[in-house]
């Protein structure tokens, strides 16, 4: 049956034409995205379908969009701006950014429909984006990046991985897409500077560096930082750069490797002996970060302080870094592919940070302001001539890799790392890897000097202005011996109790003294540090003369192990002191832990050839006949040994 009133023409097309106005309007406009559409709530977030289903479509869009990933503890997106790439992050430990229900529009709209209305759009509501972030289903349908680097990174087969997401190894890269360019090196005669690439010569050319094991620690601490996802599990030295002075460029260095491997500035923590402090700073700074650099700037302590510190001893090598959150009772946790610089001055370490350490040191003598620079400044160069510069580097590896992976012959507490980095720059003919571990050891360690203090103090009250050491004693004879010296077995040394005394006098662990409670935990503390500091070779001043001191061990009576010096001096006594020894002093309450072994060019035993003491030595009937040696100079003449006892002043000479 027809309409009583059916509409005019005119009508007709007057509803065509708004409705076709309406299409254009809702038309995408050019450069305008389509972006996938998730229905079933409304912008008041009320779920007008099920809570579940609308989450899972949410789900699957950012799973597929391979922008979204777990990383450590945040969810983070992927920002391509204009080819520049960055991660920016959604949520950290559940908390939720304020920019993350903008960030995800990119990815989906939501869609809402009003009976009888046309469906409006919206972006995700900032309730939902919490509830989709927080969630344990969305978490593992996420791809989560293993290691992320702003430059190409070598997988398990020492393979260059580019920029891109590499789903296999679960490697996000972003940074420049680098050619290795391996580089034949110079023969060994060739100064070290010389043996770099072309690029990483001209980028080293302006750092003092002390010898060439440390330009060659300098050139480590780049592939290290190049391989850091390798030893992230097996733990890697933390780069100790020291000067001799301010303003060589130590802090620039670290600035320099941390532009090469990461395409910007480090961001410097400055060090505090307070370590809660710094493990605050430390937090944050990893934290909020991605930098692969970790810079603990300018060490800088009263006279005599050491840099010790827990905290940073303990992440530094660590697989994992875990460190208390700010006003959290949680902890932010991640692994250890990160590459750690400290800088300092002339400054001492404790042992354990100097035993995980590669150290590189730069010297120059005179006012550094005054100093001629002849390349490029290494900043602008770093900046300008980054992908190069990352080429050569990654062309020592390629070589080292074709080479059939040697391992290095040096050996460090990290043994893998040292074996990986130490065979990489053997390759590149650069076999100075680790050289000045030693030399540095010796000037870097505070406990040497504590060691050289109590040497100093035993030879305080011995007057040693009377007497030569020039045949050292050793004690231990698998130990290291002297360099340069005859070896000859000490007569005579004291418990670890009976050096308190003289552990006071040189001011040598008096805190921890002062807090001992009992004569046994004093005991204990001092056979401790003696044990510790068996074989360590220290040098000694007492008044003008120098010499070498080494702390040795050996059973004495009822298997009482007892400790005594090894001294050698490296000038022989004035003649007019060689007749005879100094008449006690009186008043003397410290007992001696040496055996004064006076210059002879004779064989000497502990008993005369006859079989009997010389005249006024009478053996000790604790101590071993032991035949102490033959000296390498045959001309004789009497030889003069003293032995010390610990019974005030109280000496037996022959």
């Amino acid at each position: 049956m027809p309409s009583p009133n059916p509409p005019s023409r005119g009508l007709d097309l007057a509803t065509r034409l708004q409705d076709a106005c309406r299409e254009v309007a809702l038309a995408p406009l050019p450069g305008a995205r389509d972006l996938p559409v998730v229905a079933g709530i409304t912008p008041r977030c009320v779920f007008v379908e099920p809570l579940e289903n609308v989450r899972a479509r949410a789900t699957e869009l950012l799973a597929d969009s391979t922008k979204v990933f777990v990383h450590h503890e945040a969810i983070v997106y992927e920002l391509d701006s204009g080819g520049n790439r960055r991660l920016l992050t959604l949520s950290r430990s559940g908390a939720v950014e304020a920019v993350a229900s903008a960030i995800l529009a990119n990815l989906f709209v939501c869609e809402h429909a009003e009976p009888g209305r046309d469906p409006m759009q919206f972006g995700p509501p900032q309730q939902f984006v919490a509830l989709l972030l927080s969630s344990s289903p969305v978490r593992a349908a996420l791809p989560t990046i293993s290691v992320y680097a702003t430059r190409p990174i070598f997988d398990a087969e020492f393979i260059l991985q580019g920029p891109g997401w590499h789903p296999e190894t679960g490697v996000l890269v972003h940074g420049p897409d680098v050619e290795p360019m391996p580089h034949e090196p110079p023969g060994p005669g060739t100064p070290a500077l010389d043996r770099l690439p072309p690029r990483l010569r001209a980028l080293m050319t302006n750092f003092c560096f002390r010898s060439p094991a440390d330009v060659v620690a300098a050139v480590a601490a780049m592939i290290t930082g190049l391989l850091a996802n390798r030893f992230a599990a097996v733990g890697k030295a933390i780069v100790l750069i020291d000067g001799n002075q301010p303003g060589l460029g130590k802090t620039l260095l670290a600035r320099v490797i941390g532009i090469i491997l990461d395409g910007g500035d480090p961001r410097a923590i400055h060090f505090t002996l307070d370590d809660e402090e710094l493990a605050k700073r430390l937090c944050a700074t990893i934290r909020d970060g991605t930098a692969s650099v970790v810079l603990i700037d300018n060490a800088k302590l009263k006279a005599g302080g050491v840099v010790s510190s827990p905290v940073l001893e303990a992440n530094s090598m660590a697989p994992v870094i875990s460190l208390r959150i700010l006003g959290q009772s949680a902890n932010f946790v991640r692994p250890n592919d990160l590459t750690w610089f400290l800088t300092m001055n002339d400054t001492k370490t404790s042992p354990d940070l100097l035993s995980r350490g590669l150290p590189i040191r730069l010297r120059y003598e005179g006012d550094p302001r005054h100093r001629e620079f002849a390349g490029a400044e290494p900043i602008a160069f770093a900046n300008a001539h980054r992908a190069e510069l990352l080429g050569e580097l990654a062309g020592m590896v390629v070589r080292w890799n074709l080479a059939g992976r040697p391992a290095g012959a040096k050996r460090h507490r990290c043994d893998e790392w040292a074996r990986t980095i130490g065979g990489i720059l053997e390759v590149a003919g650069l076999p100075e890897f680790l050289d000045n571990l030693d030399e540095a050891a010796a000037s870097f360690n505070s406990v040497l000097d504590e060691v050289s203090a109590l040497a100093e103090a035993v030879l305080a009250q011995e007057s040693p202005e009377s007497f030569s050491f020039d045949q050292a004693p050793d004690a231990d004879e698998s130990s290291r011996p002297l360099k340069g010296r005859a070896e000859l077995r000490p007569i005579w040394g004291m418990p670890a109790g009976g050096w308190e005394p003289l552990f006071r006098r040189a001011s040598v662990q008096g805190p921890a003294l002062e807090a001992a409670k009992s004569q046994q935990a004093k005991a204990t503390l001092i056979g401790n540090f003696l044990s510790t500091n068996l074989n360590r070779e220290v040098p000694i001043q007492v008044q003008s003369r120098t010499g070498r001191a080494r702390l040795v061990a050996f059973d004495g009576a009822q298997r009482q192990k007892r400790y005594a010096f090894a001294m050698s001096w490296d000038a022989p006594a004035p003649r007019r002191l060689l007749g005879g020894l100094p008449p006690d002093r009186p008043g003397r309450d410290v007992p001696s832990p040496i055996a004064a072994i006076s210059e002879s060019r004779a064989p000497l035993t502990a008993k005369a050839s006859t079989g009997q003491p010389p005249p006024g030595l009478q053996p000790d009937p604790d101590l071993p006949e032991v035949s102490l040696g033959e000296p390498p100079i045959a001309e004789v003449h009497p030889a003069q040994i003293v032995a010390t006892k610990r019974h005030g002043d109280r000496r037996r000479q022959g």
